[in-house]
């Protein structure tokens, strides 16, 4: 029934050997995959499976990162700095001070066939007792990353530009000196992605009064993008379509599925691309999307309405078709075959001939036994 998988697992073979061949040549010592961009942003490749390999794109302690300060007035709105450095969290009972890290997504692009699949921001915890703005040693039981868009410069207003678009949040109710905090950030990254924004920016901030540090160093902040391959659906249809001593004009019914046999989470777009010229066709759906191997299979029902000719054998076949991917498809085979005509002047002769014998039960023996009568 499935005529072109052996030559999709080909196809997929060869596109898994590209994908290896390229991340071997990524890993070359030298090559220009790990030329630093900024302060330290590199470029990582790594193979996981024969058939799936994972982009790993990473920028270290950018060159924009700062803190600004909230007091005197305390009102949410930034009122002292920028101060150029990536230091302190902290929530007192007379300000705050948040630091805010902007990373140039520029060089950075999703590789074909593929999508992000987690972006993280990271930081380290570099000293617990902080002092300033009513914290006298206190730390906080969390801190979150909130995201706005960057444009590469340091300004006070940075401070309460991600307010309300809270990206993740990370509890600290023990912190310790050299622990790394990571946060997922990957629908805000997705996002600015998409829309080919320039800067990613991510603050830093203590949800509850207290303060940490998270001094900038080493490879600290730290955006972190992976990208893995798209997963692939894959066409499966099953069924049959046969029909017998159907009449001429008549209409006749079948049904026959289709499923989407693919990597776990993909989505099959399919339609009917061709169907037999012989006869009066319709399919119900006739189309689809969104299909996932979770889903199983959708039954397809079909009527078609036989030619009219009489004594004929049509044969022929349905594709239905991977919208996505023309070389993913599958055929259903169809037969109908219309009965031999009976002149009606026979029937009558036939007819006749019967109540003859069913009249005169002991005449023509020999005829009787050889009609089976």
């Amino acid at each position: 029934m499935k005529r072109n998988r052996e030559r999709k697992y080909i196809w997929n073979f060869l596109k898994a050997a590209v994908v290896i061949g390229v991340a071997l040549a990524l890993l070359m010592p030298g090559s220009a995959a790990f030329a630093n961009y900024g302060k330290t942003a590199k470029v990582q490749a790594s193979v996981n499976t024969v058939v799936a390999a994972t982009t790993i794109f990473t920028i270290e302690n950018p060159p924009v990162d700062f803190e600004v300060v909230d007091a005197d007035p305390f009102d949410g709105f930034g009122d002292n700095g920028p101060y150029s450095t990536f230091n302190d969290a902290l929530l007192g009972t007379f300000g705050e001070c948040r630091s805010m890290a902007e990373f140039d997504i520029s060089p950075f692009s999703v590789p074909p066939g593929e999508f992000i699949s987690v972006a993280t921001f990271e930081v380290k915890i570099t000293e617990i007792d902080v002092f300033g703005l009513g914290v006298d040693g206190e730390t906080p039981e969390s801190l979150a990353v909130d995201g706005y868009v960057g444009n590469g410069l340091e300004e006070l207003s940075d401070f309460e530009a991600g307010d309300g678009n809270v990206l993740d949040s990370v509890d600290t109710p023990d912190p310790q000196i050299g622990q790394v905090l990571s946060f997922d950030v990957t629908s805000f990254v997705t996002d600015l992605v998409n829309s080919q924004e320039q800067y990613v920016g991510l603050t830093i901030r203590a949800e509850t009064f207290g303060g940490l540090w998270v001094t900038e160093g080493g490879v600290f902040p730290k955006l972190t993008i992976e990208t893995i391959p798209e997963p692939e659906p894959d066409l499966d249809c099953s069924g049959t379509l046969s029909w017998t001593e159907v009449s001429p004009g008549e209409i006749v019914a079948g049904q026959f599925l289709v499923a989407n046999i693919g990597d776990s989470t993909s989505t099959l777009s399919w339609n009917i691309e061709s169907y037999p010229s012989w006869g009066v066709w319709s399919f119900t759906p006739s189309s689809g999307s969104g299909l996932t191997p979770e889903m199983g299979a959708i039954t397809v029902g079909v009527e078609v309405t036989a030619p009219d000719q009489q004594n004929q054998q049509f044969t022929g076949e349905i594709k239905i078709v991977n919208t996505e991917d023309s070389n993913d498809f599958d055929t259903i085979s169809v037969s109908l075959k219309t009965p031999v005509s009976i002149p009606q002047n026979k029937l009558l002769i036939d007819s006749w001939f019967l109540s003859i014998l069913e009249r005169f039960p002991h005449a023509f023996p020999i005829l009787r036994q050889m009609l089976g009568y």
